[in-house]
């Protein structure tokens, strides 16, 4: 029996078997509904006030007209349901909250792009000079909006949090927002590891079929086999994965 399954076209079988299985697993995984909310800050923060520049003949004010003396900056971010169900205003359990770090200072806020605003009410309002409410009528998935932040402070001190319950959500992800050339070096290094995984299986299944040695001297056996097809369904599954992180990630604003 062992003979038998040694033999080339059981080899493939089973690789082929042990590829499927993964894969089947991987998008059975990745296909379940789920209760998610997400988050993207825009990187990088932009300075629109330097507070060098300051001089009698500029300057600038706060609402309730103090001279600013620190540097401004702009905060623009999104926030989307990147899940499969949608959410009303009584599913907020604790109220939920975007913090930027407790040693600055939101002199303006605003949203400034949100889908069906009549319908959807998406709010901000202040809680602290550090703090945000958020709040919405009603949230559908792949709904979302963007908001801006206008802030002062040392910027190395930013912090961005969003906390607070909403039902059947554990916590808000954040989706960390790539640049083109960021995605350009994943997507060709994910390629590039699927590429040495398949050359590595198809190496050690030619030199197993003709029954000759490897470059060690050593002839292949069953086991080098299998551990190449597992090797080789791990580097395709986590390819998939990363690809379709790259793909939420550019396709994060709702």
């Amino acid at each position: 029996m062992w003979g038998k399954f040694k033999e080339p076209f059981n080899i493939v079988t089973l690789s082929v078997t042990i590829l499927s299985i993964g894969l089947a697993i991987f998008f059975w995984l990745d296909g379940r509904k789920t209760h998610s909310i997400s988050y993207q800050t825009i990187n990088p923060i932009s300075r629109i006030f330097d507070s060098k520049n300051i001089t009698p003949s500029i300057q600038i004010y706060t609402t309730d007209s103090i001279p600013i003396m620190d540097d401004v900056w702009l905060l623009t971010g999104t926030i989307w349901n990147s899940g499969d169900f949608s959410f009303v205003k009584t599913d907020i359990i604790s109220p939920i909250s975007i913090t930027i770090g407790d040693s600055l200072r939101i002199i303006d806020f605003d949203i400034t792009r949100q889908e069906d605003a009549d319908y959807a009410k998406f709010t901000l309002s202040q809680k602290s000079e550090h703090e945000l409410s958020v709040g919405w009528n009603y949230f559908e998935s792949d709904y979302g909006f963007e908001y801006q932040i206008i802030f002062i402070g040392d910027v190395t001190d930013l912090d961005i949090n969003i906390d607070g319950k909403v039902r059947d959500v554990k916590r808000f992800k954040y989706v960390e927002h790539l640049s083109g050339p960021q995605i350009t070096i994943i997507i060709l290094r994910n390629f590039l590891f699927l590429i040495i995984g398949m050359a590595f299986i198809v190496f050690d299944i030619r030199y197993l079929m003709k029954g000759r040695p490897n470059i060690n001297g050593k002839r292949l056996n069953v086991a080098e086999i299998v551990i190449s097809v597992i090797l080789l369904a791990v580097v395709v599954i986590g390819s998939i994965h990363l690809i379709l992180k790259i793909f939420v990630t550019m396709n994060s604003s709702f």
